[in-house]
């Protein structure tokens, strides 16, 4: 499968996402260990309702929020990423397309087992697969 169906994979598994309760410019501020108020003024900062919409200016910006989402945030955000490193992977040099790959990094015997499995019983079966091919395809 090449990117442009890859893509298109990803848009149709995860149409129904919705957002969960951290949002993407809200994560990075936890990331950088924000206070609460601080992290209030960055979640005015997204709107959008759909996964698709959210701008790769604001991905771009928010490196190192995927560690820092919910279950229901990181599934909805996670699409956004996959796509972003599909479009992106032969020109850019961001980190954004490693820190998508290993958010998908799971250790059995880790302290972060639960943490994972929350984020990975999210995904449906039809996601599982388009993760699959994402994941082999990178």
């Amino acid at each position: 499968m090449d990117e442009i169906h890859l893509i298109e994979a990803i848009k149709i598994a995860f149409a129904q996402v919705g957002p969960g309760e951290i949002t993407l410019h809200e994560a990075e501020a936890i990331d950088s260990y924000a206070g609460m108020e601080e992290r209030n003024q960055a979640r005015r900062l997204d709107n959008e309702a759909s996964w698709w919409e959210v701008p790769d200016e604001a991905i771009e910006a928010c490196p190192n929020a995927l560690p820092h989402l919910d279950p229901a945030g990181w599934r909805f955000y996670i699409a956004a990423y996959m796509t972003w490193a599909l479009r992106h992977f032969r020109h850019s040099s961001s980190i954004i397309t490693d820190y998508t790959i290993y958010s998908f990094d799971f250790h059995p015997d880790g302290d972060l087992v639960k943490y994972k499995l929350a984020r990975f019983t999210s995904l449906s079966e039809q996601q599982i697969q388009v993760v699959c091919s994402f994941l082999r395809f990178m």
